[in-house]
């Protein structure tokens, strides 16, 4: 029975261990400014990658808010929250453990494990399309919110699609692939904004017309990518189940991490819905909107992050993992800050100009919200750091004391101040988390061992 051996920090290469002096430290070289030119580039191309998704998203919501109304985009919002937790399970059981480990893997070894993630990713798609589906008939038996229950009966019908396009994006982000994820959004998001664009013209636009059009475009996409990888793939059930052991141990601590980050976004527009109504929610949606804008930056750079760091760490240890999280939290303070201030001074006027009169004045609840995503923003590198490191336990905690300052903010401030006190306690809760974040990445990034006892997995070895 063979093994792999996957390291917590493995060796460094054959022409670093060459260039390193007596002492053991390494000067600059050619090859880093080399390594920093490829992380410059990689994420430029995944700024302009997410710049094509996020922006599908804004023209969506803003088509929405526009021919539909508040209420409808309020609708529309929070059936989307079920769709974020889902890609939020996504990530933390199937992409983020694939992105980390397939880069300590060889040969058969690598397509053995990458054949258990597809039908992991399989399974998590078909759990996700019945849980939206009994959510859906439960809130059209009741009376609250009329349209919320069709609109995610739409949404099961097409989110293995959904959730399945997002998969296959990650799977050629994980490789550095990025050319191939971009043409594959490109295509996707032109399918959809000229669907949604003939919808309303002819008046048919609606949140569960625009969550069929969504599915349907992404539909083309998923097909050809899941028959181009899956057609000479066979399955095992014994591996697909070792790797799900191998997937929970480091996803148990990352899912609690995300959904105490999605919650601690998307609690208040439930928060909202509940105490002011489907209006007002949808109200908060126009203005996180435009705060969106930052998305291409913040998500290009941390879909490329993800590999990027753990690339670093497989090649030269924690020493090289924390100069990655220098240079995307160095990359993102700059990039966002300036955004975040021209969102702060512009940002009341940009609301009624794109969606309507109707939704003016929510300046300070715009400025709240760019100073949040800006806290937000700069904690990403240290929260991939210490992912890479899997120390997934301590994001989960710090993420959750995150998340218990935004409800609470939210509770006593949404009676008072509707949207702009949720947009409040949303500051709040990101100023805890990456308060915190910074102090855990480097006491777990100096405190790794110098030569590490290596971790065994005789399962992905058995081909």
């Amino acid at each position: 029975m063979s093994s792999v051996r996957i390291t917590d920090e493995p060796t460094l290469s054959n022409r670093e261990r060459s260039a390193a002096p007596p002492g053991g430290s390494l000067s600059p070289s050619p090859q880093r400014e080399g390594d920093l030119r490829t992380h410059l580039r990689q994420g430029a191309l995944g700024l302009v990658d997410q710049a094509v998704v996020s922006g599908t998203q804004f023209l969506t919501t803003v088509m929405i808010g526009r021919a539909c109304g508040k209420e409808e985009l309020g609708v529309f919002t929070l059936a989307f929250s079920f769709f974020v937790i889902a890609m939020g399970v996504q990530n933390s059981f199937v992409i983020l453990p694939y992105t980390i480990y397939t880069h300590r893997l060889k040969g058969a070894d690598r397509q053995t494990y990458a054949r258990s993630v597809v039908v992991h990713q399989g399974l998590l798609a078909l759990l996700a399309a019945v849980l939206c589906a009994v959510a859906g008939w439960g809130l059209q038996a009741s009376s609250w919110l009329p349209g919320l229950g069709s609109t995610l009966g739409a949404l099961a019908a097409v989110s293995p699609l959904l959730l399945f396009r997002q998969f296959f994006r990650h799977m050629y982000l994980a490789h550095l692939q990025v050319v191939a994820a971009s043409l594959l959004d490109m295509a996707t998001c032109i399918l959809q904004l000229l669907a949604l664009i003939w919808l309303a013209a002819w008046g048919w636009l609606s949140p569960a017309s625009s969550y069929v059009v969504m599915g349907s475009a992404a539909a083309l996409a998923a097909i050809i990518c899941c028959w181009g990888q899956i057609r000479h793939l066979q399955f095992s059930l014994q591996k697909v189940r070792e790797s799900w052991e191998l997937h929970w141990d480091l996803g148990k601590w990352t899912f609690a991490n995300t959904m105490a980050a999605l919650l601690q976004s998307y609690c208040m527009y439930w928060i909202l819905a509940i105490v002011c109504g489907a209006a007002e929610t949808g109200q908060f949606a126009a203005c996180m909107s435009i705060i969106a804008v930052s998305n291409p930056f913040v998500i290009g750079i941390s879909n490329t992050l993800y590999p990027q760091a753990s690339v670093a760490y497989a090649q030269g240890g924690s020493h090289a993992l924390q100069r990655v999280v220098s240079w995307a939290t160095r990359l993102l303070a700059l990039g966002i800050g300036t955004l975040c201030l021209g969102l702060a001074l512009g940002g009341a006027f940009l609301v009624p100009a794109l969606y309507g009169a109707q939704y003016g004045g929510q300046g300070p609840t715009i400025a709240l919200l760019a100073a949040g995503i800006l806290l937000r923003a700069v904690g990403i590198g240290p929260d991939i750091g210490l992912l890479t490191l899997e120390r997934a336990r301590e994001t989960c905690l710090l993420g959750g004391l995150g998340l218990l300052c935004t409800v609470a903010a939210s509770c006593l401030a949404v009676m008072w101040w509707g949207a702009t006190g949720c947009a409040a306690a949303f500051l709040l809760g990101n100023l805890v988390t990456t308060g915190l974040r910074y102090p855990a990445f480097r006491r777990a990034a100096e405190g790794v061992k110098a030569t590490p006892a290596e971790l065994v997995i005789p399962p992905l070895g058995e081909v």
